[in-house]
């Protein structure tokens, strides 16, 4: 993981990510070996998971005492927006968010619902994030705006207080995006994988799907 002699704590968001997301490597004997050995290092002082489905497969990953016993769950959050200043748009405006992983959202079928719902509907607006997408998979349609290029931050906390529905299934799970959008009251529609029915709450701003 690092090569120090200083105290260090390991936050993680998934298990993957022991391994940079690259699965295989889990599947090495030596390479939990290796990771096992400086989890349970002294320096290594705290394992902090984000979710608790995450605690318990890093629990059963490793099956050690010494690292189960400095592993805990803690949950992030973001501050809520004050939301008689956010200035909602005149259109009704579908925000889908494309982070580094393309394979990981669910382009197929978000397109697909947009072509039953939303292709043609001059009231809708359709926004899609992302600096990723392959060139076969773009679709020109009226309103579909594309944002390609790299933005601020803050441009990006723009894009939730501008939208009225955050469109976003995935195939791998990330809170933050979703942490971001409630922070803006923004109503989420996603999928149910892995931990995120830790975070989502069917009926209240959310809902899930199968």
């Amino acid at each position: 993981i690092l090569n120090t002699e200083g105290n260090w704590c390991c936050f993680l968001e998934h298990y993957f990510i022991l391994s940079d997301n690259k699965f295989k490597k889990l599947n090495s004997t030596k390479f939990k070996e290796e990771l096992q050995k400086q989890l349970e290092e002294k320096n290594c002082k705290k394992i902090f998971c984000l979710s608790n489905k995450t605690k318990e497969i890093i629990d059963k990953y490793f099956n050690s005492n010494i690292i189960r016993e400095k592993t805990i769950c803690i949950y992030p959050s973001l501050q809520q927006i004050n939301n008689k200043n956010i200035k909602k748009p005149n259109k009704f405006t579908v925000l889908f968010i494309i982070s580094n992983d393309f394979y990981a959202k669910w382009w197929r079928e978000v397109m697909e619902c947009y072509n039953i719902y939303f292709k043609n509907k001059k009231d809708i607006k359709f926004i899609i994030k992302s600096e990723n997408i392959p060139n076969k998979y773009f679709i020109k349609w009226d309103n579909i705006e594309y944002i390609t290029e790299r933005i601020s931050y803050s441009k990006i906390l723009h894009l939730f207080q501008s939208s009225s529905l955050l469109l976003q299934p995935l195939y791998k799970s990330w809170y933050w995006v979703f942490l971001e959008a409630m922070s803006y009251w923004l109503p989420i529609i996603t999928s149910q994988v892995f931990d995120l029915n830790e975070v989502v709450k069917n009926w209240k701003n959310w809902y899930t799907i199968d």
